[in-house]
C-alpha cells in the first residue's frame, strides 16, 4: 500500500478559503449613509445632534425667524446707536421748533412791532420848537418808520409872504432835512391854513432803549402856527 504524505496548506491558501466564504456567504462589513428617505419627518430631537455642531452653513438663508431668537441676548448692533442719535436729534429739533413757535429769529410777538402816535401843536419863533414828539421803548434793536403831517395857520394880512420849516429830531439832535411850509405873498390871504408837508423815512438801526422822535418846526418869514401835529413811530419787524 502506498501513502500519499500529507501536506499542511500554505497561509495564501488559508485567506484565499476566507475570501471565498466571506463572498459566498458570509457576514460584510461596510460603511452606510442615511438618506433623507429613511428618517422619518420630525422624529430627530435635539438630544441627537451633537452640542456646538450645528453652524451658520447648517440653516437656510433667511429661514430663522425673530421669534426663534430670544433678543434679551442680543447686543446692540452699530446702526442702532446711530438710530438712537437720530431720533434723539429729531427731538432736539422738534423741541427747538415748539420754543421758536411763538418767536420770530427768537424774538417774541410783543416785541416784533411796537407802535407810537401822538398829537400835538406849537408856536414857534425863528428857532425851533417842539410840536409833537412820541418816545419808543425799544425791547431790541431795529429801525423805525417815521410818519409826521398836520397843518399850519397864520395870521398875517393878505399878501404877507410866510415861511416856516419842519424837521424831525432824533434823541435831541436833527434828523431828518427841513421841509418847507407856508406860501409866497401872491398866494396868501388872510386866515389861512394848510397842509403841512408830510415827512416819511425810516431810521437805520437804533439799539434797543428808549428813543424819542420829535416833529419840530419854526417861523422863517412871517408868523406861522402848526395844529393838529401828528407823528408817528413804529418799530420794524425786521433789522
Amino acid at each position: 500500500m502506498s501513502h500519499i504524505a500529507s501536506r499542511r496548506p500554505s497561509a495564501s491558501l488559508v485567506v484565499a478559503f476566507v475570501a471565498l466564504f466571506v463572498a459566498l456567504g458570509g457576514v460584510g462589513y461596510a460603511a452606510a449613509t442615511i438618506g433623507s428617505a429613511a428618517i422619518v419627518d420630525n422624529s430627530i430631537k435635539s438630544k441627537d445632534v451633537r452640542n456646538g455642531d450645528l453652524r451658520g452653513k447648517d440653516v437656510r438663508t433667511d429661514t430663522l425667524k425673530g421669534a426663534d431668537v430670544d433678543e434679551s441676548t442680543l447686543g446692540q448692533v452699530p446702526s442702532a446707536a446711530s438710530a438712537d442719535n437720530a431720533v434723539t436729534a429729531a427731538n432736539a429739533t422738534n423741541a427747538a421748533n415748539a420754543a421758536n413757535a411763538d418767536t420770530v429769529g427768537g424774538i417774541g410777538a410783543d416785541a416784533l412791532t411796537i407802535g407810537r402816535s401822538n398829537l400835538g401843536s406849537c408856536e414857534p419863533g425863528t428857532a425851533f420848537a417842539d410840536c409833537a414828539s412820541v418816545t419808543l421803548s425799544m425791547p431790541r434793536a431795529g429801525r423805525v418808520l417815521l410818519n409826521s403831517g398836520g397843518q399850519w395857520h397864520s395870521d398875517n394880512a393878505a399878501g404877507t409872504s410866510v415861511r416856516g420849516l419842519c424837521r424831525i429830531n432824533l434823541d435831541g439832535s436833527a434828523f431828518s432835512n427841513p421841509t418847507e411850509e407856508g406860501s409866497l405873498s401872491q398866494q396868501t390871504d388872510g386866515n389861512q391854513e394848510q397842509a403841512l408837508s408830510g415827512i416819511t423815512l425810516v431810521t437805520g438801526v437804533l439799539p434797543a432803549g428808549d428813543h424819542t422822535f420829535v416833529l419840530a418846526c419854526s417861523d422863517d418869514v412871517g408868523d406861522m402856527d402848526f395844529t393838529d401835529v401828528r407823528l408817528s413811530a413804529v418799530l420794524l419787524g425786521s433789522a
